[in-house]
Parts: C-alpha cells; structure tokens; sequence
C-alpha cells in the first residue's frame, strides 16, 4: 500500500490570479445587492465570472484566504435594561 494523497489533491484548479485579484477588489469595496461578503454570495460571484457551480464551501475559502474572518454580534437579552447596567458598571469594583 502506498500513500496517494498527494496525487489525489494534486489535481484541484486553483483561481486564476486575474480572478484573485479581481474577487479581493470587490470584496474590499461594499456588495452589488447591499448583502454582506459570505461564502454564497463569493460562490455565485465567482459561478458567474467562471461559468460553472461553485460551492458555498469553496467560496468562504476564497474569503478566508483574503484574511475574513466570521463575526457574530454578542447576544442580548430581550429585557435588559440599559441604565441599570450602566449604574451596576459604575458602582462595581474592578478587579
């Protein structure tokens, strides 16, 4: 048995470098539709610069290779009062 990994990965295209530089200029600037970059809208910006299907997976590599980074909002509670949190911040002791 020998190991064939190297010759089973060998074979994925990569982007062209006028498509990488092209997809880093428009995800620089804001999106078309007002949408946010993700994986899906890079897929289907590049399916419609390359002519084929691209995966939603293979798009946030392509993101991630540009230096994005998945961000997500703290959760708040629905009842949270903001002046309370206020006062019970001024009046807490550091640590």
């Amino acid at each position: 048995m020998r190991d064939r990994r190297p010759t089973l990965c060998a074979g994925r295209p990569d982007l062209p470098a006028a498509h990488r530089s092209e997809l880093g200029a428009a995800v620089a600037g804001s999106h078309p539709e007002g949408d946010r970059w993700c994986g899906r809208t890079v897929a289907q910006w590049l399916a419609a610069r390359l002519g084929r299907r691209v995966s939603r997976q293979l798009g946030w590599r392509y993101l991630r290779r540009l230096g994005a980074r998945w961000l997500k909002p703290r959760p708040r509670h629905v009842q949270a009062d903001p002046q309370d949190q206020a006062a019970c911040k001024a009046t807490s002791v550091p640590c």
